[in-house]
This record gives structure tokens, sequence and C-alpha cells, in this order.
């Protein structure tokens, strides 16, 4: 089963995250960034799905330095905000999907899929 950590302290994005993905994936969710490399050392996700806006940071800053990182680039990651417009930021920065609030479950799906697709892809070559 393919492990996806959230990174999100939006009680109604968690409980839609948790309802769409609880029983296909295993979920480990943190309010926070805190400590982000050990906690992704430790679990080993193989998708990331983070809120914009974090405590002290927000997505776009994390997806740049998780990008930045030799050990933690491979992993992809999906943003997610009610505001459209920081989409181009999020995905400038390293971000490999933007998913709009509210969200659409199906898209959300149909994303996961295409981003654990694409890394298969990639360590087969």
């Amino acid at each position: 089963m393919n492990r996806i950590m959230i990174l999100s302290s939006d009680q109604k994005t968690l409980a839609a995250l948790k309802a769409a993905l609880q029983g296909t994936y295993q979920l480990k969710v943190f309010p926070d960034c805190a400590d982000i490399f050990s906690r992704i050392a430790d679990y080993k996700p193989d998708l990331l799905i983070m809120d914009f806006y974090l405590s002290g940071t927000n997505s776009a800053a994390m997806s740049h330095q998780i990008k930045c990182n030799a050990e933690t680039r491979y992993i992809p990651v999906i943003s997610i905000s009610e505001n459209l417009e920081l989409a181009k930021q999020c995905i400038k920065s390293g971000c490999d999907i933007f998913v709009q609030k509210p969200i659409d479950t199906n898209l959300l799906a149909d994303s996961i899929r295409e981003c654990l697709n694409s890394r298969r892809a990639e360590s087969q070559l």
C-alpha cells in the first residue's frame, strides 16, 4: 500500500482527505513542517500532500526545499489551497500538482495516481 504524508492543520481539509484516501493509502498526518526531513526519513512516503498555508511557512517554500534535497527530490508533492492564484507559485517552486479547495475527490484521486505512476516510471529509468 502506498504511503501518503499529509501536512495540514485545517480540520476540514483533513476530514476531506481522510474520507477520500483512507483504505486505499496508508496515511500519516502532521499539523506542520517541523522536522520535515526526519519525518520523511522515518515514514518514507510515496507522496506528500500539503496545505498551502502551514505554520511558519507554505507549501511552495517547503516544496522547493524538498526538491532541492537529493534524498527527497523524487517524492511527488501535491499542494492544496482555496486560492487558485497560488497554483503558479506552487508549480514554479517544485510542487508536482496543485489542487484547489474544495477538494474534488475524483481530481485528487487522478492526481495521486498520476504522481505515483510518474514516480514509478522514473525509478525504472
